[in-house]
């Protein structure tokens, strides 16, 4: 009997270091070496470090403002005594009038100075009254557009940074959809193959490998023979072959035809009685340079994604220092806001004392004229002067009255939308606050699944290469005493047991060498399933070689070893130093 095995095996290997290259969000990402994200930045600190200067500017402008408003209600103070000394000189005045009412004929000369003197005391109130109307202007010009006009200012800035803080969350965002589709690309399914043939084969054309120890992915079609990758990138592939007769055999692995593994005879005609076929395949995806060299800039720019989080952290304390200061800057409003009411109170009421005073005057004067009426040869005098008395009086009430109507105004159209501007900048703030809480949250985690991505791809991978030194001829489990490697130090040299401490992609390599006359079938077993086979046919004093590698899916705590299958001959078939084990995880 005539026998023969074909070992295939197929490594696909795809590099995604270049993920993200294609992928970049120019408001965030920058250059590999960082300028562009950082030149961002700069410019962002030096727009909020001028708008704190503009604020300081302002807030001194309104002190010196604060300052002129104060001398100008001094002033004020003082017109409203002289106008209230002048006003209980009137009094006087009119007392006397009354006394002297009593002997009128005697006394005209006395009432027609009394006369002229209200007059000029009526011209120093009306002086008065006008000079109040342009304090008044003059409070409403330099005090309230001012902080008007701040806050607008305000405003217009926590708008800008209500926009930088949305297009930095946009940009988180972006960031954190990248970060779960690499996430979701290292984790992705590797596909990989072991298939074999359990017979003889000895046809030409396609080598058909009907069995399978594992098909990931299902591209291998065991009926045709052929694997079809379902992506683009690096593939390792594996041949093993057995033959018997003489001559020259050749099997050929054919790339991107409709046929697998071709049988090739150029220089003479074989027959093929007996042999065994082994095809496998395995996906290595290699993702140590992912974070090195081609890294997503908007949302990390070291490994361990240090600088970003830093300069974020910075952004945000100096964003949040910005907010506490225009809070501040609210506050300050808000009492120099109240002040002015109080003041504004303040003038009305004196005004409103005025009113009172003037309209007692006029009653006065009223029965002043009346007196004077009662005189004959004073009638048409007194009636004359009298009605200028009341034009005047009218005229000044008018303006008076004019006056109360601008203020009302000015309260009514300066004072609550003020107040209504303060309220909305409140809500802006609480806006601003909060957006910044659930940015800093986001960004929290987001460096929490860097920080688990770059710890899964850079973990240490097990793997161990062990062999024997020496002969081994006994039966059961292959002994294999001594080790090249031992990583994770999963290996048990002494039972020969590779003990899966996770779950994932394994690949494992059996080679032997056997000596003496016969057959010899070392199994490669999982918790005792058989997943790939070695052979050889040592021909006297001739040693024999044969290999197998076969890839599989290996839950956490599952063992592999290789035993002995079949062992025939005139005596037991011993190995050599050449019998070889290796494991090694491909991904998890």
């Amino acid at each position: 009997m005539i026998f023969s095995v074909v070992l295939v095996t197929a490594v696909f290997v795809q590099a995604i270091s270049g993920l993200l290259n294609g992928n970049v969000h120019t408001d965030t990402t920058r250059s590999p070496d960082g300028a562009v994200f950082h030149q961002t930045l700069a410019q962002l600190v030096v727009e909020l470090d001028k708008r704190v200067n503009d604020l300081q500017t302002k807030v001194n402008a309104l002190e010196t403002e604060k300052h002129d408003y104060i001398v100008k209600n001094t002033q004020l103070e003082t017109e409203v005594l002289t106008q209230r000394l002048k006003q209980e000189s009137l009094q006087r005045m009119f007392q006397q009038q009354n006394a002297s009412l009593m002997s009128l004929k005697t006394e005209v000369d006395v009432c027609r100075t009394l006369s002229f003197q209200l007059n000029d005391s009526l011209q120093n109130l009306t002086d008065g009254h006008e000079k109040l109307k342009s304090n008044l202007d003059i409070v409403k010009n330099f005090t309230i557009l001012p902080m008007k006009n701040d806050i607008n200012n305000m405003q217009g800035h926590i708008s800008d940074i209500l926009a930088a803080q949305g297009s930095l969350s946009g940009n988180l965002s972006h960031a954190q959809n990248d970060l779960h589709d690499l996430y979701a690309h290292v984790h992705q399914e590797k596909p990989g193959f072991t298939a074999y043939v359990d017979g003889s084969f000895d046809a030409t054309g396609t080598v058909i490998l009907p069995h399978v120890y594992s098909n990931f992915g299902s591209l291998y079609d065991p009926n045709t023979g052929v694997f079809t990758a379902d992506r683009s990138g690096l593939y390792g592939f594996y041949l093993g072959i057995e033959c018997v007769d003489t001559g020259t055999k050749i099997v050929d692995l054919i790339k991107s035809q409709e046929q697998g593994p071709q049988v090739n005879r150029p220089r003479s005609q074989l027959k093929m009685i007996f042999s065994v076929v082994l095809v496998t395949a395995f996906f290595v995806q290699a993702i140590a340079g992912l974070l090195n060299g081609n890294v997503h800039t908007g949302t990390t720019s070291s490994p361990d994604g240090a600088v970003l989080p830093q300069a974020l952290g910075l952004l945000v304390v100096e964003l949040d220092k910005r907010v506490n200061d225009l809070q501040t800057k609210v506050n300050a409003l808000e009492t120099e806001k109240q002040t002015y009411i109080a003041k504004n109170i303040q003038l009305e009421t004196k005004l409103s004392t005025q009113e009172k005073k003037l309209e007692s005057l006029q009653q006065i004067l009223h029965q002043q004229i009346a007196s004077v009426l009662s005189l004959e040869t004073k009638e048409e005098f007194y009636n004359a002067f009298s009605s200028q008395l009341n034009d005047s009086l009218q005229n000044l009430t008018t303006d008076h009255e004019q006056l109360k109507t601008n203020v009302e105004d000015m309260k009514n159209l300066s004072i609550l939308p003020m107040k209504n501007d303060i309220h909305n900048i409140k809500g802006h703030i609480s806006n601003i606050l909060a957006a910044q809480g659930s940015f800093s949250r986001n960004l929290s985690h987001t460096q929490n699944d860097l920080h688990d991505l770059f710890v899964h791809v850079h973990q240490e991978k097990p793997g161990f290469t062990a062999y024997v030194d020496g002969s081994f001829d006994a039966p059961g489990t292959i002994i294999l005493p001594h080790v090249y490697s031992n990583i994770g130090s999963l290996f048990d040299p002494n039972t020969s047991v590779f003990t899966a401490d996770r779950t994932g992609l394994y690949g494992f390599y059996l080679g032997i060498e056997c000596v003496d006359i016969g057959t010899k079938i070392v199994n490669l077993v999982r918790d005792g399933s058989l997943i790939g086979h070695a052979a050889c046919f040592p021909q006297s004093g001739v040693p024999s070689y044969g290999s197998s590698f076969s890839v599989q899916h290996i839950e956490k705590g599952s063992k592999v070893w290789a035993k002995e299958s079949y062992d025939g001959g005139s005596k037991r078939i011993g190995l050599r130093g050449k019998t070889t084990l290796s494991g090694f995880l491909i991904s998890s």
